[in-house]
């Protein structure tokens, strides 16, 4: 990744915005506006994009959480103060008055300021500001204004209706019954009819309504749009469905999946999709991972072996496979670092039962080599540990579920070498490999083997991720982070980012 040499009296600050607590929405629009300010024993500043930040709605009694992050790491220490100023909503009455100063030491890029907003009666919306400056020395960097309203007349996180899932190098995200998808295109993955990669979402043609379910896979994408199965992209190994070998960059029908189907996950050259509860995979199969008890690849789907109903999730990953049916997890496919958690490190061609977890599961996500799951909130992992990736604190891979320090978990999700869960109410934390900044939590250091806390609040759903980078979905807003060469992020750029950065629509 590229990273620009820091001079020590220039600095451009970037300052993202995470609201801590339920029920909040965007209202405003971006800050711009080019400045060019000087002052006694400070640089000249002349930047159009000094800050880029979001006007707030805040419903009133909640505690407002500011992640402020500098564009580029300091070399040398940097203060920078902040206070709040009064509008229509006052100090004492309707917000905590807060000022203090942030301090960034060398190798520093990330700090944490918080708010209080007040729960008192409210006709109509009121406004404050926080400001971002050296005032000091008169250098004002910019005012962000926050509206007060009061409970209930927010819009409802619910209201977007949207789920992410990001192959190798692409995203796609289901909204609103409609599919978008960009990034990588050299196998024609985005369904656009080009092999042209794209830095913005697009919305697939054939795909503007009906569609319920999405999944990237490593060089595909399939959706299910009213109860039937479309794939388009990479179809060496039959992985679209379409009984052919042939590749397509626009959407085909899958064969015999037509209707009642409910959920679809796509591997890095096969696909799986949920069917009146019972479970079909097709494409690759050289390590068992279609689960019908051979290794023979199938351009059409196959039924899974003993998985007939009740399936409720099946998520597909590099090479094998989990499935949870009636709360109970199975696994198959490449067991090589004991990803199946069944105590070996064998292949399997049928679905296993993961001892200890035949009840309580209600989420599973699998890496390259690793699976983790949610078992009665707990977050348990196995498999692959090279780079923490299991969040136990070690690097030993493990062939059958260890427990983490999480326990109020909803969801968990995976890249290729890293995790993350999610609790229910938001919070995010991810935790093992973050060369490209996978993990959003700042910097591109090599791993951590602990959970790591990227937001505190407003996420509802992360997507599964078979490459380097995710992306999910924030107070009805799309965020993606990590690699970033092909445009895999959605924010216009090839930047690598390793904090959540906004998918531009």
């Amino acid at each position: 990744m590229k990273r620009k040499t820091t001079l020590a009296f220039i600095l451009l600050i970037t300052i993202y915005i995470v609201v801590v607590f339920q029920n909040c929405s965007k209202v405003g629009s971006q800050l711009g506006g080019s400045q060019n300010i000087s002052a006694s024993g400070v640089s000249t500043y002349n930047d159009p994009n000094l800050l880029s930040v979001d006007d707030l709605t805040v419903t009133k009694g909640n505690l407002l959480t500011l992640n402020v992050t500098l564009n580029q790491v300091s070399t040398v220490t940097q203060n920078f103060q902040f206070q709040t100023i009064n509008g229509t909503a006052l100090a004492g009455n309707d917000y905590i008055s807060t000022t203090g100063t942030l301090t960034f030491l060398p190798g520093e890029f990330q700090k944490i300021i918080s708010v209080n907003t007040m729960n008192t009666n409210l006709t109509g919306a009121i406004q404050f500001q926080i400001q971002f400056g050296q005032f000091d020395t008169g250098l004002n960097l910019r005012s962000v204004t926050m509206t007060l309203t009061d409970p209930g007349v927010t819009t409802p996180i619910s209201s977007l209706s949207s789920v992410s899932s990001t192959g190798f190098f692409h995203s796609c995200l289901q909204k609103n019954s409609t599919a978008y998808c960009w990034g990588y295109n050299g196998q024609g993955q985005l369904g656009d009819n080009t092999t042209t990669d794209r830095s913005t979402p697009y919305l697939v043609s054939g795909l503007e309504n009906g569609v319920t379910s999405i999944a990237a896979g490593g060089n595909h994408t399939c959706a299910v749009q009213n109860g039937a199965v479309k794939c388009w992209g990479h179809n060496a190994y039959g992985q679209l469905g379409d009984s052919t070998t042939i590749s397509k960059s626009v959407i085909t029908a899958v064969f015999n999946l037509s209707s009642s189907v409910t959920s679809i996950s796509a591997g890095a050259e096969f696909t799986c999709a949920i069917q009146n509860g019972a479970v079909y995979c097709w494409g690759y199969n050289g390590y068992g991972q279609l689960g019908n008890a051979t290794a023979t690849d199938s351009a059409a789907p196959v039924a899974v072996t003993n998985l007939n109903s009740g399936v409720t999730q099946i998520v597909a990953g590099n090479s094998h496979v989990c499935a949870i049916q009636n709360g109970a997890l199975y696994c198959w496919g490449y067991n090589n670092s004991g990803q199946l958690g069944i105590g070996n490190t064998l292949n399997q061609s049928v679905p296993q039962l993961i001892s200890g977890m035949e009840s309580g599961v209600t989420s599973v996500a699998v890496g390259m080599e690793h699976t983790c799951a949610v078992q009665n909130s707990t977050v348990k992992c196995w498999g692959g540990n090279s780079y923490g990736e299991l969040g136990d604190g070690t690097t030993t891979n493990h062939i059958t579920p260890v427990a983490i320090s999480i326990n109020d978990a909803q969801n968990v999700y995976t890249s290729i070498y890293s995790t993350c869960s999610l609790s229910i109410s938001g919070v995010l934390n991810c935790w093992g490999y973050n060369g490209y900044g996978e993990l959003g939590v700042g910097g591109t250091y090599g791993y951590t083997l602990t959970p790591k806390l990227v937001s505190n609040s407003g996420f509802t759903n992360i997507g599964n991720s078979l490459g380097y980078h995710m992306c999910g979905i924030q107070n009805t807003n799309i965020f993606c982070w990590g690699y970033n060469y092909y445009g895999q992020l959605g924010n216009n750029t090839n930047n690598t980012s390793n904090i959540p950065t906004q998918v531009l629509f």
